[in-house]
């Protein structure tokens, strides 16, 4: 199979905009920073994907100078709930590649060959997930448009615990198979923070506060 293109989901780096969660914990612009940083994950995971790359973006043009994804090709994010955002961008990937891999920016151990692992379910399944600590997905990989509405449909759990069990047991109900990569951990709030520093994935120069 040809490489999937690999389609990043994310928010254009402003003030205000992004990890509004963590923000509640660590303040507007200390979210900001820790944007950056996982960005910088994204950046570094995606330069050696041998296959197209695509931004899917939400935000201005001119907010991605800098963010080391800027030269990438870029589609705007379709407005309403993240199940449609999800499936424009793996429209737009199969559109491109026959195949397509969609990530978001919010997991601080992400590395290129979890984007490795997670394609290569593909040859043995026509969905494959990267599940997150959270229930939740930080990948999802589909060989065809076929799978699409059904992973993304409005009633599935978005942003809940429920998100990648629900999703499988609808993959189920279809008859169609799945496969699965590693798990990684989101980075959501501070605890979440204060557990990717602990673990060397991002750095923060004063100590966390934990919510709980």
């Amino acid at each position: 199979m040809a490489k999937p293109a690999l389609v990043i989901i994310a928010r254009a780096p402003e003030l205000g905009r992004v990890k509004t969660r963590l923000a509640a914990g660590i303040g507007a612009a200390g979210a900001l920073q820790v944007y950056r940083q996982l960005l910088e994950v994204v950046v570094a995971a995606q330069a050696g994907w041998r296959g197209p790359v695509l931004l899917a973006v939400d935000g201005p043009a001119d907010a991605w100078q800098g963010s080391g994804l800027e030269h990438l090709p870029r589609q705007t994010q379709p407005s309403g709930g993240l199940g449609g955002r999800i499936a424009a961008a793996l429209h737009w990937g199969v559109a491109t590649a026959g195949s397509a891999l969609a990530i978001g920016t919010d997991c601080p151990g992400l590395r290129l060959a979890h984007l490795e692992a997670l394609a290569s379910g593909l040859d043995a399944a026509p969905v494959a997930f990267g599940p997150a600590e959270d229930g939740g997905y930080w990948g999802i990989a589909v060989a065809d448009a076929q799978p699409i509405v059904a992973l993304t449909a409005a009633d599935l759990p978005w942003s809940t615990s429920r998100l990648l069990g629900d999703s499988i047991a609808r993959l189920e109900r279809s008859g169609l198979h799945y496969a699965r990569a590693a798990t990684l951990a989101d980075c959501d709030d501070a605890d979440d923070l204060a557990a990717a520093v602990q673990a060397g994935f991002l750095s923060w120069p004063t100590p966390i506060k934990s919510t709980t």
